[in-house]
């Protein structure tokens, strides 16, 4: 008899509990690490304190609406699924199969991934409308086959490359202390100059 796993290329099954999806929400702090050029842009344009001390309010902004996203997001799957956890079961074969422990499997299709993301436990298939796969990396049998597996599935791709954001939150909430002490010390540097 063939098992679940030998009908597809790559396989892989796994829980999700707390700290798992917390791990998983970090691709919230890259969606605002995005954008954080354009407010340093912004700066440079207009150079005054009252303009950095606008930057570094937003930071802290998104940063308390981040936490906020981050909880919701954990309550809606415990509340959907009503337990702590859900477990994931995800084939790569023809098609990339998906299912939960209480929905129907989904088929999707390679040409709806464009982009590779990782964290230290997983790997983000994203696709448009920031919809994410998530690939467990512990469960996969080699994971540097699954990624040139899926470079030569994903042949639409721009860049086959993988954007690391395991330190996505830490890199945020550096920026936006670096950001809150300036703005804080940036009244006396305009004032002596």
């Amino acid at each position: 008899m063939e098992t679940v796993e030998n009908q597809f290329d790559h396989y892989a099954e796994f829980t999700m509990y707390k700290k798992e999806i917390d791990e998983f929400l970090k691709v919230n702090y890259n969606h605002y690490l995005q954008v954080a050029p354009f407010f340093f842009l912004l700066l440079i344009i207009y150079p005054d304190p009252f303009t950095l001390r606008l930057i570094a309010l937003v930071f802290i902004v998104y940063f308390f609406l981040l936490i906020k996203q981050n909880k919701d997001a954990y309550n809606r799957v415990a509340f959907s699924h009503g337990k702590a956890s859900i477990t994931y079961k995800i084939g790569f074969a023809e098609q990339i199969i998906l299912s939960d422990d209480i929905s129907s499997p989904v088929s999707y299709d390679y040409a709806h991934i464009h982009q590779i993301l990782e964290t230290d436990s997983f790997y983000l298939l994203k696709m448009k409308y920031k919809v994410y796969l998530i690939v467990d990396k512990r469960s996969l049998s080699n994971c540097n086959a699954f990624i040139d597996y899926l470079f030569q599935k994903c042949t639409h791709m721009k860049r086959k490359k993988i954007k690391n954001i395991s330190k996505a939150d830490r890199n945020y909430i550096i920026l936006m202390i670096v950001t809150g002490v300036l703005a804080l010390i940036s009244p006396l540097a305009y004032l002596l100059w």
